[in-house]
Parts: C-alpha cells; structure tokens; sequence
C-alpha cells in the first residue's frame, strides 16, 4: 500500500520535479543534467527587483495612509507581527496602506486589502542587535498612488546612535526627490533616546534631549519645498517616559520641514481618491 502510494506519488510529478529530486537524492552526477536541473529553476523563479505593482478596489472615498510604530520584540518571520495586526481590524477600522516601523526590516505585502509596508531602518546593525541576531535592513520607499505625486516612506532613523547612517539618508532623500517626492512620512523613532536596553549609552553618538534634537535639527536632510511628517516611536518617547518631555517641539521650533502628527500612530490622506493602483520602489543598502 505504502509503495504504490509511492509510485502515485512519483507519477504525479512534473518532469522538472523529477529531475530536482533525483538531484537531491544524488541520483544525478552528470554535469549536463545538473546543469539542465538549473537552469529550469532559474526559468521557473521570478527576476529580482524592488518594483511592487498592485491594482487594487478600495471602497472608501479617499486614500489613507496609517504610520504605525508597534512595540515588543520582533518575530521569527518578518510578516508576522504585520499580518497578525491586519487580522485584529474589523472591516471600517483598515487603512487602504499601512507603513510599520519598529522592527528595522524592509517588506511589503497586501493581506485583507491594505497594503503593508515595513519601512526598514538608517541605523546599521549594533552590538545590541548582533547580539540578538537580529537584522537591520536599511533603506526606505517611494511609492506612486494612482499615478499622482509620489512619497516617501521611511522609518527609525535613530539619530544619536553611533551607527546612524546619515550619508545612506541623504541618498535616499537625493533619489526620492529626484523622482518627485515632496512628502515624506516617517514612522517613528526619529533618534535613539536613552535608557532603552542595558548598554545603550555606549552605542550613543548624541546624550540627552537637548542634544539628539539637535542632531536631527543640524543632520536630518533638508531640501527646498521638501516636508517630512513623522511620528514619535518608542526610542523618541523614551525621553516622555522618564521626564515628560516631548522631542518633537524642540524639533519642529527650529525646522520647519519637520511635522510632529502624534505618538505611535496617525492617519494621513495621501491621495484625492482611493487606491486603484499602487506602485512601490524600495530603495535599499543592504
């Protein structure tokens, strides 16, 4: 029984599957076989690019775009901790699209009709995150909404860290500009705050309020008729935990491209209707 399971099993194979399994099964030693085993993988796998392109039938009136900065710890599969918050909103509650900051990682993915956008990091792996293993998936995205003007979509910046990649920022601002962005949305974490992990205060270029506002206010990228709209994440409400303050309005006092929405989330119209066609480009470092 057990055999002619087997031998169903084999026989339901596509011929390419044949030839991979023997393949790993050590059945095939030809070069020209492994070859042609290869080869037919390669047609079979889809190109790699950073261009996502998505049509899509939203039923409310105009495009909303959610700026999201979740706290706890990251999960093993990057989509995780963003599919399982789809699943908790009901029908009214869904923005048409989602940037999640927090985690550092660089996703996108459309599940229950919102499109959802980790928006990486500018901040290199550091000794707290290597000793996690975890990754730091640096860059940030553009993204065309029914073909109107474009914006920028990026998060946890970490100005003040030692491993802040200013230049890596400045580039990603050049290109996106160059293709016409002139709103960027940022979700949280616009510096590193203190006191967030055990030895944090090593890993600091910046101390103290006064002095990562400044950072920002001295290093964030600056360009003519450019606005970057930013909410507050858990490292910038680190300073509002321990002392009431507020970064954000030593911040926007002095640079008035940079707009506060609020702490850990807000809901912006992106968009004069709703989402038809979404195009994205992540523009990446790493």
């Amino acid at each position: 029984m057990k055999k002619d399971r087997r031998k169903k099993q084999w026989q339901d194979l596509t011929k390419d599957e044949k030839r991979v399994l023997k393949l790993l099964e050590g059945k095939t030693t030809s070069e020209d076989e492994i070859k042609a085993v290869i080869k037919a993988l390669q047609e079979k796998s889809p190109p790699s690019q950073h261009f996502y392109d998505h049509t899509s039938d939203m039923s409310k009136d105009k495009a909303i775009l959610r700026l999201w900065h979740p706290g706890g710890g990251t999960a093993y599969a990057i989509s995780y901790h963003p599919q399982k918050w789809a699943e908790s909103l009901s029908g009214g509650e869904k923005p048409h699209i989602c940037g999640i900051g927090h985690y550092h990682k660089a996703e996108q993915l459309f599940y229950r009709n919102i499109h959802i956008f980790q928006t990486g990091t500018f901040e290199e792996q550091t000794p707290f995150m290597r000793r996690k293993k975890l990754a730091a998936m640096l860059g940030g995205w553009i993204l065309w909404i029914n073909d109107e003007e474009p914006i920028g979509l990026l998060g946890d910046t970490h100005i003040g860290s030692k491993y802040f990649r200013g230049d890596l920022l400045e580039q990603y601002y050049q290109k996106a500009v160059f293709e016409g962005v002139k709103k960027f949305y940022h979700t949280g974490d616009m510096v590193a705050g203190e006191n967030m992990f055990r030895g944090q205060v090593y890993e600091l270029s910046a101390h103290g309020f006064k002095a990562q506002a400044q950072s920002v206010i001295d290093y964030y990228p600056q360009w003519s008729g450019v606005t970057t709209y930013y909410i507050l994440g858990n490292h910038d409400l680190s300073f509002w935990r321990t002392a009431g303050a507020d970064i954000s309005n030593l911040i926007d006092a002095q640079r008035e491209d940079l707009v506060c929405l609020g702490h850990e989330e807000a809901d912006i119209q992106v968009a004069s209707t709703d989402v038809k066609h979404i195009k994205s480009l992540l523009v990446p470092f790493y």
